[in-house]
């Protein structure tokens, strides 16, 4: 915009760009959810690295659902505005995910990886999701939406410092 004022405050400071440093997270909280990556979901006894992304069509209906693990999470600085960006591994399309014929569910091979050139998403945009191994598919996993409490789940070791710090991101999309 080189020096320019649009009038809109939000573009105005998207223009100038983001701050030169990156915070990294092991967990974040966004949407009424927190999100872990895959390595803290493994020092910890919550799964909270699941993610699914709904992507619609002209007409307002689900198109396509992607699935993936949170391997990275970034929060991009642009001053008042924090932007949070996720950094995912997601399972291919076709072929990596299907909806077993006898019961409905949704089934998710992890190991069956594709989209490596576009890994990053709004962590606005996601939904949590919670994988639970297939013993009748080796390597595959069952999707199944998250539980809701009213209360913190979290429980840290004593010498452990909290994985997740920012509690002040509510904004979702509104998807009708």
């Amino acid at each position: 915009m080189m020096g320019k004022v649009s009038g809109c405050a939000q573009l105005d400071v998207l223009a100038l760009g983001p701050s030169t440093t990156l915070m990294k997270y092991k967990g974040y909280d966004i949407n009424g959810f927190t999100f872990y990556t895959r390595q803290q979901d493994q020092r910890s006894s919550n799964q909270n690295s699941g993610v699914r992304f709904d992507a619609y069509d002209d007409s307002g209906q689900v198109h396509v659902t992607y699935y993936g693990v949170i391997d990275e999470i970034w929060e991009l600085d642009y001053g008042a505005l924090k932007v949070a960006l996720l950094r995912c591994q997601w399972v291919r399309l076709p072929g990596g995910v299907f909806t077993d014929k006898k019961d409905g569910m949704t089934i998710v091979d992890l190991s069956n990886i594709g989209h490596k050139d576009e890994p990053f998403i709004l962590a606005k945009y996601v939904l949590q999701v919670f994988y639970a191994k297939d013993n009748a598919n080796k390597d595959k996993h069952e999707e199944m939406a998250p539980f809701g409490a009213d209360m913190d789940l979290t429980i840290f070791e004593e010498s452990e410092e909290p994985a997740y710090v920012r509690l002040d991101h509510d904004e979702a999309p509104v998807i009708k």
